[in-house]
């Protein structure tokens, strides 16, 4: 068993892995690479991949490890390209506080949080059961202070 050959880029705490099968065959050490990674305010990223100055578009089967500091067992991180496709998360590493996901093609993604099914579930659970106590406060009130009316209205 051989292990996959793979091109890592790192830039501002963004490592690109691509599987050298990936990549068009007869690469020589002449050839100019060129690969963009450009980090988003907004924890997202852009990435370009070009070589001899001819764009490669698709990469299949791309690695991307963004830094997330957040904790995403409340939620499941996705990326989401710029044509909607949302790409869930593939792995978190603890130690280095960040997310993996799998890409197909270079282009620009932005990071979200999904909130898990299950925490919807249970909010909307805890939501439900708690309306209709929430409607028997104003009920017993009005019942009783019909009742006082009444009360009173009888021994007149």
């Amino acid at each position: 068993m051989t292990l996959e050959q793979r091109a890592v880029f790192s830039k501002q705490g963004i490592t690109i892995s691509i599987p050298k099968d990936a990549l068009p065959e007869g690469i020589q050490n002449e050839d100019q690479i060129e690969v963009i990674i450009q980090k988003d305010t907004d924890g997202g990223f852009s990435f370009s991949f070009s070589i001899n100055g001819t764009v490669l578009n698709s990469l299949p089967d791309v690695s991307v490890m963004l830094p997330y500091p957040n904790d995403p067992a409340a939620g499941t991180l996705f990326l989401g390209d710029e044509s909607g496709v949302e790409i869930p998360m593939t792995g978190y590493d603890d130690a280095a506080k960040a997310a993996s996901f799998q890409i197909s093609h270079t282009g620009t993604y932005t990071i979200a949080v999904k909130e898990n099914a299950v925490s919807l579930a249970q909010a909307a659970d805890t939501e439900h059961s708690r309306s209709p106590i929430l409607l028997l406060i104003p009920a017993c009130l009005l019942l009783l202070s019909a009742g006082e009316f009444f009360l009173r209205r009888r021994r007149k």
